[in-house]
C-alpha cells in the first residue's frame, strides 16, 4: 500500500496543513496527524476515510472538581504501609503490586482504601473509597472517572471497579476499570484513543445488569470489541476460585469479535 506525503501543492484536506500527513489512493483515505477520529493507525495519527462524515472523539462534559484528588491521593499514599496494602491484597485475592499499581492509598480520614480516578485525558478527577465493610463511596467534591494502572497495551480488558482491575492485573492482564457498568463511556473511548489502544475485551459482571451495561458499551465503542462472560460472578470471582489466564485466552479464541461502524 502506498502513502503519499501532504506538501504545499497537496495539503491535508482534513487539518489544511502541508506536511506530515499522508494519503492513500488504495483506501481513499487520509492519515491526519493532527485531527483525532475513532480510527488510531499505528504510526500515531488517525484515519479519516474520504466522503464519510468525520466521527470524531467524543469529548467528556467539562470537569472542575471541588477537591484536590490527585494532591490527596499523594498525601495519603506517603502515610501507606506496603504491610496493610498486602494485608489488604489477601483479603481480596489478588496481589500487593497490583492494588499499587492502580495507586490505592489508605485515607485516614475516611477509615477506608482509596483508589484514583481518572478522565480521558489521563487526570486524577475523583476517588472511589472502599470501607472496611465493602460498601463503595466516593469523596465529596470529586467527578466520576476511569481505575487505571501504569503503562498500557494494544490490548485492553474493561472490567468494573477498581478490585476487579486488581484482578486483572494479578493475571498478568492490562486493562481499564470503569466506575460502574455503564459509567464514564466518553472517558472510556477517550483513553482508548489516548493510549492508542486497537482492541478491548469488555469483561462485565454475570448478571443482567452487567451483561446489558458490557452490551450498551461495545455498542458505543469505536475499536475492535468483544464481550467475554465468565462462569461466577466477576473477575475478582474467577481468581479467587482459582482461575487462570490460560482459561482466559482459551476464551479469548471464542469470541465474537464486534468492528466499528
Amino acid at each position: 500500500m502506498t502513502w503519499t506525503r501532504a506538501t504545499k501543492q497537496f495539503r491535508c484536506v482534513i487539518c489544511d496543513h502541508p506536511d506530515w500527513c499522508t494519503y492513500s489512493e488504495e483506501l481513499q483515505s487520509w492519515c491526519c496527524m493532527r485531527v483525532q477520529s475513532y480510527r488510531p493507525t499505528k504510526n500515531g495519527g488517525w484515519l479519516h476515510r474520504l466522503g464519510e462524515k468525520p466521527k470524531f472523539i467524543p469529548k467528556p462534559e467539562p470537569e472542575v472538581p471541588e477537591i484536590d484528588a490527585e494532591g490527596l491521593m499523594q498525601e495519603w499514599s506517603h502515610l501507606t504501609r506496603w504491610s496493610w496494602v498486602c494485608s489488604f491484597a489477601d483479603q481480596l485475592s489478588v496481589t500487593g503490586n497490583s492494588l499499587m499499581d492502580i495507586g490505592i492509598a489508605w485515607a485516614e480520614p475516611h477509615h477506608a482504601w482509596a483508589f484514583p480516578m481518572f478522565n480521558g485525558n489521563g487526570h486524577c478527577v475523583g476517588i472511589r473509597l472502599r470501607l472496611q465493610d465493602g460498601r463503595k463511596l466516593s469523596v465529596r467534591g470529586g467527578k466520576e472517572g476511569l481505575f487505571l494502572p501504569h503503562g498500557g497495551n494494544h490490548t485492553a480488558y474493561l472490567v468494573e471497579g477498581p478490585t476487579d482491575l486488581a484482578a486483572a492485573r494479578t493475571l498478568g492482564l492490562w486493562g481499564i476499570g470503569r466506575p460502574s457498568c455503564r459509567g464514564a463511556v466518553a472517558h472510556t473511548q477517550v483513553t482508548i484513543n489516548r493510549l492508542g489502544i486497537r482492541r478491548v475485551i469488555i469483561i462485565g459482571d454475570n448478571d443482567a445488569p452487567g451483561i446489558d451495561g458490557a452490551k450498551a458499551l461495545a455498542a458505543e465503542l469505536q475499536v475492535p470489541v468483544a464481550c467475554m462472560l465468565l462462569p461466577c460472578k466477576d473477575l475478582r470471582a474467577y481468581v479467587q476460585m482459582g482461575g487462570t489466564i490460560g482459561l482466559i485466552r482459551s476464551l479469548e479464541e471464542q469470541l465474537v469479535w464486534r468492528q466499528p461502524k
